[in-house]
Parts: C-alpha cells; structure tokens; sequence
C-alpha cells in the first residue's frame, strides 16, 4: 500500500459520524491528491488548502504552489515531472510554482 499524505485544511471542519465533509478547499486537495501517481504520492508528506488555494509539501521540504481550483489532474503531472528533473538534475529547490501550469516556475534553495 502506498504513503498518503495528510491532508489540511484552514479552519475547523466540523463532521459528525456518517457525514461527507464539506469544505471549499477539499474538494481541489483531494482531487491533487488523486491525480498523483503511486510513487509521487508517497513524496508528499502534506496538502493544505487554504483561501488564497492548494499547497503541497514534499519529503524534501519542496513547497508547491498549485492555486485555486484549476486544472488540479494536469498540476499533478506536471509535479511528476518536475519532481524526476529535480532528483535527476540534483537541483537545490525549495518552491515549485504550479499556479499557472503551463509555465511553472522553480525556485532554488539560497
């Protein structure tokens, strides 16, 4: 079975027994969550929604920035590709900038 990674929420989420959460932002985390293959999945300790949107957090302590709702399936393959470069290139980076995924964005550690 493969590692999930946590996944949070800003605010409290109240949930009774027998109830489906309902959240603004978990609905987006879920659906990055679920887009993300086996291996990826096990690089990402955390996913946290917020109001200004998703973040992801890797193992290596990578913080991703996905945005709002949008395009969540294509951010986590492009985070699958990305993350290869990274490990393959032995890269420094501390940010991924998914927001607009057709020009991600990578920031290196200083």
């Amino acid at each position: 079975e493969s590692a999930r990674p946590l996944i949070t929420l800003d605010g409290p989420v109240e949930v009774h027994l027998g109830d489906v959460p309902d959240h603004p932002q978990l609905r987006p985390a879920l659906r990055f969550a679920i887009a993300l293959s086996p291996r990826v999945r096990t690089e990402i300790s955390e996913i946290h929604g917020s109001e200004v949107g998703i973040l992801a957090y890797t193992q290596d302590g990578i913080t991703v920035q996905l945005g709002r709702d949008e395009e969540m399936e294509e951010k986590g393959r492009i985070l699958e590709r990305l993350l290869e470069e990274v490990a393959n290139r032995s890269m420094a980076v501390s940010q991924i900038d998914l927001r607009h995924p057709t020009s991600p964005v990578l920031r290196e550690k200083r």
